[in-house]
């Protein structure tokens, strides 16, 4: 589920946009990733289309995504639909503001994309995900955790993995940043684990509308060498 972790760090995050807008928004955008390894289907860049929807309720939560891709691996090129995310989560509330809270969260990859392609695994995966968030300051710190469990295309063994990221954030009058490193320990100890720093910007331009821009780099050998994606964030 490689976009398990950055999905719930990217809904954590727009919990704190929320008091400014109504409780669903639509974020269409665009991206690129790069990568080294043969770990990710071969592909060394990955181009997409990229479309999420979310509602956010006092305590309950869901979000989807949705992506159109081009895979390239040096030899082949090929364009496609790609898999579906989905997560519902729960948010506890620890004290009397919305900043502090406990969430977790269920999340699954739908195998929407064509592997004989190259692009996805055919399987489904699923996810179990803890986030602690505190504002301390003029920071907020959000902590996560999880667990996923990958589906094994035919004749091939997946690791399943533990997952956990580290998110620093603060909120200016029209923007916020935030800036952590997210990575994760396989169960299986024939394959490198991944580990990358990861960086957002919400941009307001609008009372309910938002420009995001993402950004990631490997520091591991396990992750994609660099990615980045940009789209804009409607509150309706």
């Amino acid at each position: 589920m490689k976009q398990g972790l950055t999905t719930l760090c990217v809904t954590a995050l727009v919990f704190s946009l929320n008091a400014m807008a109504e409780n669903q928004f639509l974020e269409i955008g665009a991206g690129y990733r790069r990568t080294d390894t043969n770990q990710v289907q071969g592909a060394s860049t990955l181009t997409f289309l990229q479309a999420n929807y979310g509602v956010i309720g006092v305590a309950h939560d869901f979000s989807m995504s949705f992506q159109y891709q081009g895979v390239d691996d040096g030899n082949a090129s090929e364009t496609g639909v790609g898999d579906i995310y989905a997560s519902i989560g729960y948010r506890q509330l620890l004290d009397s503001s919305v900043t502090n809270y406990l969430r977790t969260s269920f999340a699954i990859k739908l195998p929407t994309a064509d592997e004989t392609r190259g692009l996805g695994t055919g399987e489904t995966d699923y996810g179990l995900f803890v986030n602690y968030r505190r504002q301390i300051s003029v920071l907020a710190w959000t902590y996560s955790a999880g667990y996923v469990v990958t589906g094994d295309p035919p004749g091939t063994d997946i690791s399943d993995s533990f997952i956990y990221g580290i998110m620093g954030s603060r909120r200016f009058s029209r923007s916020y940043l935030s800036l952590g490193l997210e990575g994760g320990l396989q169960t299986s100890n024939q394959v490198d684990d991944p580990l990358a720093m990861v960086g957002h910007m919400f941009f307001q331009v609008y009372p309910a509308r938002f420009i995001h821009f993402s950004y990631m780099a490997g520091i591991s050998d396990a992750s994609p060498d660099y990615g980045f994606a940009i789209g804009v964030v409607s509150w309706f």
